[in-house]
């Protein structure tokens, strides 16, 4: 599953353990206009370097774990990193972040079937991945950026995700259409907003209670 999907040579990992910056973070989670509960538990799957995780903590949630089987575990967040997926405790977690992930995963369907045991009765898990129905895959095809990612194993149009949100046994999943904010400036940063705004830039955003 996860592990097994990053079985790659050491060039190829470091591709594969990227980071979500804090602008593009703190963006994503105004856009699902997030905020903290008090006493909510937070999981960052896939957590990188470890830098949504911190996001996740600036925001004011109070318990912030981190599950990231090659990745660095920071200094500021260290008895709540964990390696070993086992570890993971089950039915605990009021949020769980798949943020660039599930496009790593050999079986996404039975890796979302894991982590819907790791929602709380009423969790909800927030989960971003590439567009592969977005209008630059359409046009580039394969010579799309993110099919040329190595470590890219599955790439997902909409439809392709909800059916592996179903399997995985989510009845309730919502997509998102408010724009991230990125880098762009200008003209360039006003066609992303619209295509945020239609479905068709290159990311999808999603939420999935585990009903």
């Amino acid at each position: 599953m996860y592990d097994e999907s990053w079985q790659l040579s050491d060039d190829i990992s470091s591709l594969a353990t990227g980071s979500t910056d804090a602008l593009i973070g703190n963006s994503l989670l105004d856009a699902f206009q997030w905020r903290p509960i008090p006493d909510a538990v937070c999981l960052d799957y896939g957590a990188g370097h470890g830098h949504f995780a911190k996001t996740l903590i600036e925001r004011g949630c109070q318990h912030v774990y981190a599950f990231e089987p090659y990745g660095t575990k920071p200094n500021w967040l260290d008895k709540d990193w964990i390696r070993d997926a086992d570890e993971l405790p089950t039915h605990k977690f009021d949020w769980v972040f798949l943020i660039e992930v599930v496009e790593h995963m050999l079986d996404p369907v039975a890796e979302l079937q894991r982590i819907r045991t790791l929602l709380a009765p009423g969790g909800q898990l927030v989960l971003t991945t590439p567009n592969a129905g977005g209008i630059r895959a359409r046009l580039q095809q394969f010579e799309w950026r993110e099919a040329q990612n190595p470590t890219h194993i599955n790439l997902f149009s909409p439809s392709s995700l909800e059916i592996c949100l179903r399997r995985a046994g989510f009845t309730e999943t919502s997509r998102n259409f408010q724009p991230v904010r990125y880098l762009a400036k200008g003209l360039q940063a006003q066609i992303l907003y619209l295509l945020q705004r239609i479905g068709m830039d290159g990311g999808l955003r999603y939420i999935a209670r585990n009903s």
